[in-house]
Parts: structure tokens; C-alpha cells; sequence
């Protein structure tokens, strides 16, 4: 199995089926949302509209409806 075909139950599927346009894909003019995980599974990193929000397991950007 290619990794594009085991992503995407995960990535692309998922934003055709809620209709989020701008979700699933990695490509220009998208919104960059991405989490990399470890061989362990637990997070180390999160982009969410092209900004790092977790970098190294560590908090370094909250959402906007976030405490701090």
C-alpha cells in the first residue's frame, strides 16, 4: 500500500466527507494543518493554518479559545 493510499481514510476522505475544502491535502493554498507523530504515536508537532502551535511536544501557541 502506497502511504498516499493508507493517509487518506485519515486526511483526504475525511475533509471530502465533512466538505472542508481547504482540509486533506498538502498542497498550495491549503491550510496547512499538520501533526507529526513519534514511533510512539504521541504528538510531537502541530501546525494548524500554516503556524506552529506544539513544536518538540511543547505548547508554543494556544487557539483562541484556549486558557492560558
Amino acid at each position: 500500500m502506497t502511504l498516499s493510499d493508507a493517509l487518506a481514510p485519515f486526511t483526504s476522505n475525511v475533509a471530502d466527507l465533512l466538505k472542508l475544502q481547504r482540509k486533506g491535502r498538502m498542497i498550495a493554498g491549503m491550510d496547512a494543518d499538520l501533526v507529526v507523530l513519534d514511533e510512539n504515536l504521541a504528538v510531537r508537532h502541530v501546525m494548524a493554518r500554516g503556524e506552529w502551535h506544539v513544536r518538540d511536544g511543547q505548547v508554543v501557541r494556544r487557539g483562541m479559545y484556549e486558557q492560558i
